[in-house]
C-alpha cells in the first residue's frame, strides 16, 4: 500500500501540472506565432486537447486501416484502441486516452518497484517523480504510444530482474508490437539472462526460450505486412515517405538546431555516466533507445538532421536513475524538479496550441 501511495502521488502531481497548464493555455493564452496543427475529431474540446500530430495517424489507422505510409506505426496501440472502442461503443479518442493514462500509472509502478529493488527506496521515489514530471511527459497522457510502450518495457525489466522470464518475454514481445525499438529488448534482457546464468550454457533453463517472445512480437507484425502488403519489411520501406535516412548519429547531430541537438547531447552525456554507474543491461538498452533514433535522420533543406528527439528520449528511463542518484543532494534535487516542472508546463502549452514538439 505504501508503494501504491507513493506512485499515485507522482501520478497525481503529473496531472496537477499538465491539466491547469492545458486549461489556461486553451482558454486564456493567445495563439502563438508559427505553424500549428490541431485536431477536432470528437465533440469534446477537452478530449481534442490531447490529440495532436501522430495522434491523427493512429486515429486514421483505427478508422481506415493501414496505408503504405502509416505502416511505420506499429499495430498494438491502434489495434487495442479499436478493439475496446467497438466493445464498449466509445469514441476511439476517449479509449486511446484511457489506455494511455492507465498505462502511465502502470509504468510508474514498474519503475518504482524496479529502482527500489536495485537502488533503494530513496532512488525509487526520485526516479519515479522525475519521470512523472519530465518536461515532455505530456506524451504519456496524450493519444500516443509512449505510455503503452514504456509500460511493457519497464514490466519486462521488472519481471526479468525477478527471474520471471515468461512474463518478461511476454512484456517484451508486446513492446516489440507497440514500437519498432521494442525488439532491442532482446539484446539487453538477453545479457541479463546470461548474467543470471553466470555466462555458462549449462546453467540455461527452459525459461530462456521466453526471450524468443520478444522478436516474435516483431515477427507477428511482419507476417501481417507480408499478407496485406506483400512486403514483410514495409515498416522499413515506409521510412522513405518520412524522408528518413540512416546516418551516423553524430553526423545528424551537427546539422541540427538546439531543439534537437540539446536534449540529444544531454542524454548522450547521461549515457556515458550510465556506462560507469549502472549495470550493463540498463545502459545497453539505453544506448539502443537513444542512438537508433539519432541514426534515423530526416532530410531537410539538403541536410540530414535529427527529428523529434524531445519525444524519442522518453524511453531512456535509466537516465532517471542517474538523476535520482544525484538527487540525494537537496539543491540538485530542487533544481531538477524546478526545471522539469517548468519544462512540463511549457511543452504542455505548446502541445495544446498545436506546435510540433516531437
Amino acid at each position: 500500500m505504501a508503494v501504491f501511495k507513493r506512485v499515485f502521488l507522482c501520478y497525481l502531481l503529473h496531472y496537477l501540472v499538465i491539466i491547469p497548464a492545458a486549461l489556461i493555455t486553451y482558454f486564456w493564452l493567445p495563439d502563438f506565432p508559427g505553424p500549428t496543427a490541431t485536431m477536432e475529431v470528437t465533440s469534446s474540446w477537452f478530449l481534442n486537447l490531447w490529440t495532436r500530430y501522430d495522434s491523427g495517424w493512429y486515429y486514421d489507422i483505427i478508422k481506415s486501416g493501414y496505408t503504405a505510409k502509416s505502416v511505420a506505426f506499429f499495430p498494438l496501440y491502434p489495434f487495442t484502441v479499436k478493439l475496446f472502442s467497438r466493445l464498449l461503443d466509445v469514441h476511439p479518442v476517449a479509449v486511446g486516452l484511457i489506455i494511455s493514462n492507465l498505462a502511465f500509472f502502470g509504468l510508474l509502478w514498474f519503475l518504482y518497484k524496479l529502482v527500489q529493488r536495485e537502488f533503494g527506496t530513496g532512488a525509487a521515489q526520485k526516479a519515479t517523480l522525475y519521470y512523472a514530471l519530465f518536461p515532455t511527459g505530456i506524451f504519456f497522457s496524450a493519444m500516443y504510444t509512449e505510455s503503452m510502450f514504456m509500460f511493457f518495457v519497464l514490466g519486462a525489466f521488472y519481471f526479468a530482474g525477478e527471474r520471471k522470464w515468461t512474463a518478461a518475454g511476454l512484456m517484451g514481445g508486446l513492446a516489440a508490437l507497440t514500437r519498432n525499438l521494442g525488439v532491442y529488448l532482446f539484446i539487453s534482457l538477453g545479457y541479463l539472462y546470461l548474467k543470471q546464468a553466470d555466462f555458462r550454457l549449462r546453467n540455461f533453463k527452459l525459461n530462456s526460450f521466453a526471450l524468443g517472445l520478444i522478436p516474435l512480437g516483431l515477427a507477428v507484425y511482419m507476417l501481417y505486412l507480408h499478407v496485406h502488403f506483400n512486403d514483410a519489411f514495409a515498416f522499413v520501406h515506409a521510412q522513405k515517405y518520412w524522408n528518413r535516412e540512416l546516418v551516423f548519429p553524430l553526423a545528424a547531430l551537427v546539422n541540427s538546431g538546439i531543439k534537437e541537438s540539446g536534449p540529444s547531447i544531454v542524454f548522450l552525456s547521461l549515457l556515458l555516466v550510465a556506462v560507469f554507474r549502472l549495470p550493463p543491461h540498463y545502459w545497453i538498452y539505453y544506448a539502443f533507445m537513444l542512438l537508433i533514433p539519432m541514426s534515423m535522420g530526416v532530410k531537410w533543406e539538403g541536410e540530414i538532421r535529427l527529428f523529434a528527439m524531445l519525444r524519442y528520449i522518453l524511453p531512456c528511463f535509466p537516465a532517471m536513475i542517474i538523476l535520482a542518484k544525484w538527487g540525494r543532494f537537496k539543491s540538485l534535487n530542487y533544481s531538477i524538479l524546478t526545471l522539469f516542472i517548468c519544462g512540463l508546463v511549457f511543452f504542455t502549452a505548446l502541445f495544446v496550441k498545436g506546435f510540433f514538439i516531437a
